[in-house]
């Protein structure tokens, strides 16, 4: 379950940073400071997390870690930006 959840987490942090980097080319700068919060957020969260594995040298964390990073990248590119965010 712990696999599961870091690989989600650690997910929506790479979707996140990536969105909250787009939103800030376009200059908005009111969408850009939500998802700079959600970042923050799941950065303390996935850092901890990855940490852990380490040191606990849980490989299938670790994967999980990576793959979930890699996998949000992805996404990024294929999802739109929300416009519920004032623009």
């Amino acid at each position: 379950m712990i696999v599961l959840t870091i690989f989600v987490l650690q997910l929506l942090f790479q979707f996140s940073r990536s969105l909250g980097t787009r939103y800030l080319a376009k200059d908005n700068m009111h969408a850009a400071a939500a998802w700079g919060f959600a970042i923050q957020v799941l950065w303390l969260i996935t850092t901890w997390l990855g940490v852990k594995a380490m040191d606990d040298m849980d490989y299938s964390m670790i994967s999980a870690y990576l793959t979930g990073g890699v996998v949000g990248i992805y996404l990024n590119y294929w999802v739109s930006p929300p416009k519920s965010i004032k623009e």
